[in-house]
């Protein structure tokens, strides 16, 4: 009778052991399902208000149709620097932010950035082979204020030695930062624009692929040739144009990221 029972209990004990064998499996890859699960490669993007905004709807269709894949996962907030993504340190922001994977629709709200939000968690919970950033609007209005009365300061700064670093210690396999185009002249000026965004981008450019958004022209005689208007020599310069001249209306922001996709593209089947 002792004997029999110990034979139920040691069955009872063998079931219970490989349901939670199952369980644990299930589990852990339920938790890196997100990035594993689909076909293609993963693309993390970062960004600030125009990621938000119509840039943010042009890049991610853009990427789709180019890069025929929908493994996306976007995250931005308004008022972002690289900073708040690296610290995790969002000192109260709250005009607004998204998120986008492709199990999950896309979700603008007004509230606090969510407090988990940091670059290093992305990072390490889903180590995707591809990561886009587009900041630097934020960035540079910071420093414009710090060094407007003396704009060679800013050649000194260890703000993009620190970004640098950053990059480089991630080691990631494709690295692309997206450089937004020129704001409002009247609010920041263009000689300190462009030393900003040429300093950044030869500390970053031997780690990342540097797409300089300042070089884009829009065709505006033509408007069915406007897809070949990114790096054409005929047309405007992409230029801001809401009202704070810092942003874009919906077809000009949506303009930008299909540009910034298709180089993006080139760059990554090469």
């Amino acid at each position: 009778m002792m004997l029999g029972l110990n034979k139920i209990a040691l069955g009872f004990l063998i079931f219970l052991g490989s349901f939670w064998l199952a369980f644990s499996i299930n589990f852990s890859r339920e938790e890196s399902a997100e990035f594993s699960s689909f076909s293609g490669p993963s693309w993390l993007i970062v960004g600030d208000s125009h990621t938000v905004g119509a840039f943010g709807d042009g890049l991610r269709q853009g990427m789709v149709e180019n890069l025929n894949n929908s493994n996306l996962y976007f995250y931005a907030a308004t008022g972002s620097r690289f900073e708040h993504w690296q610290l995790g340190k969002w000192d109260g922001l709250n005009l607004g932010s998204m998120a986008y994977s492709p199990v999950s629709a896309k979700v603008r709200y007004k509230g606090f950035v969510n407090p988990y939000w940091k670059l290093d968690s992305f990072i390490n919970q889903t180590s995707p082979k591809n990561i886009v950033i587009a900041l630097g609007t934020n960035d540079m209005a910071l420093y414009y204020q710090k060094y407007k009365k003396n704009f060679s300061g800013i050649n000194k700064d260890n703000y993009f030695s620190q970004i640098q670093k950053y990059i480089q210690n991630k080691n990631i396999k494709n690295c692309y930062w997206v450089i937004p185009t020129i704001v409002n002249t009247k609010l920041f000026d263009i000689t300190f624009q462009n030393m900003f965004y040429d300093k950044l981008t030869s500390q970053l450019q031997k780690y990342c692929q540097v797409i300089d958004s300042r070089k884009y022209r829009k065709e505006i005689t033509n408007q069915e040739n406007q897809s070949q208007g990114c790096r054409d020599n005929k047309g405007s310069f992409l230029y801001p144009t809401s009202r704070d001249q810092i942003h874009f209306l919906k077809a000009d922001g949506e303009y930008w990221g299909a540009c910034v996709a298709k180089e993006i593209s080139q760059i990554h089947r090469n």
